[in-house]
């Protein structure tokens, strides 16, 4: 939906900025990339959707992307909802960790040389 009633009006704006022009066409060619870090570092998950329906992101690369993030960090946060009453315990422990672990990941690949936009 974002795509069909906002992409007109980023055009407009994509015209004005080369640079947003650049930011837009990265966005097309390393979708998959740019998605899957986005939703590893557990951003709000409709901004990045209605981000990628105002982005030139396929659909394919943003669904499996999506897909491919939902698994763990789904598993990881549910765990973590379910050990929050026992903060010292070693469950609570390790799925905070594994929490920050997630969002740590676009950092560390990003040190690691792997470029997304």
């Amino acid at each position: 939906m974002t795509r069909l009633l906002g992409r007109q009006s980023v055009e407009r704006l994509l015209n004005r900025s080369e640079r947003i022009l650049k930011i837009d066409k990265k966005m097309e060619d390393a979708g998959f990339k740019t998605v899957l870090m986005l939703r590893l570092f557990s951003l709000p998950w409709d901004m990045i959707s209605y981000s990628a329906g105002l982005s030139r992101v396929k659909f394919r690369d943003f669904y499996t992307a999506s897909l491919v993030a939902i698994v763990p960090t789904s598993f990881v946060y549910t765990y973590f909802g379910s050990t929050v009453l026992r903060p010292f315990s070693i469950e609570f422990i390790a799925s905070f960790l594994a929490i920050i672990a997630f969002g740590s990941i676009p950092y560390i690949l990003k040190r690691l040389g792997w470029k997304t936009i």
